[in-house]
């Protein structure tokens, strides 16, 4: 039902917009963007996943009746008029595209709680996943995540009366680029 709801939000939006003088792209791309905020929130407040309301609010909002035209015209041999939709179509898919990765975006970036280390200290206490004096072994490959774990480890290590040892592990399965990691990790 909620997400029946959703896509008739989107769907209002759409055309109301339209109905204002709004052009096709425009009113696609700010409906999506209701849709992905509708179905963030609803998510969040119902806690299920979020594309249990995208799904069904961007249907009323995908361009099949273009993609139809598209596909009738390249049937009749008009190649240029099916090419001419078929573009509105890919845009317009864009456009719904852009709307749900733009409320995805700002949803992550406002929904921090917090620096990193702290969050990171919240999960140790919250899971008991340490307690002082303990010997931790930290893999890391040299990529964001690990390096950015082993550097929140370090600067909780006093904290913790942490014993920590960083260990890479070299495949050698990437040539250079493997060659590269070990080496920074070696330097870090």
């Amino acid at each position: 039902m909620w997400g029946g709801l959703v896509g008739a939000a989107g769907w209002l939006v759409y055309r109301g917009l339209m109905a204002m003088g709004m052009g096709l792209l425009g009113a696609i791309f700010a409906a999506s963007f209701l849709v992905a905020a509708l179905s963030q929130l609803l998510a969040v407040r119902r806690r299920v996943p979020v594309t249990l309301f995208v799904v069904p609010g961007i249907i009323p909002l995908v361009p099949g009746g273009l993609a139809y035209r598209t596909m009738l015209a390249f049937f009749h041999g008009e190649y240029a008029g099916g090419l001419a939709v078929g573009a509105q179509t890919l845009l317009s898919a864009g456009a719904i595209a852009a709307g749900l990765s733009l409320w995805t975006a700002l949803f992550a970036a406002f929904r921090r709680r917090g620096p990193m280390r702290e969050r990171v200290r919240e999960t140790i206490r919250r899971y008991r996943l340490l307690e002082r004096g303990d010997g931790v072994v930290i893999g890391v490959s040299g990529g964001p995540d690990s390096m950015a774990l082993l550097h929140v480890l370090l600067a909780l290590r006093d904290e913790y009366d942490l014993s920590l040892t960083a260990v890479h592990v070299h495949h050698q399965l990437r040539g250079a680029e493997a060659d590269a990691d070990a080496a920074f990790v070696a330097d870090w």
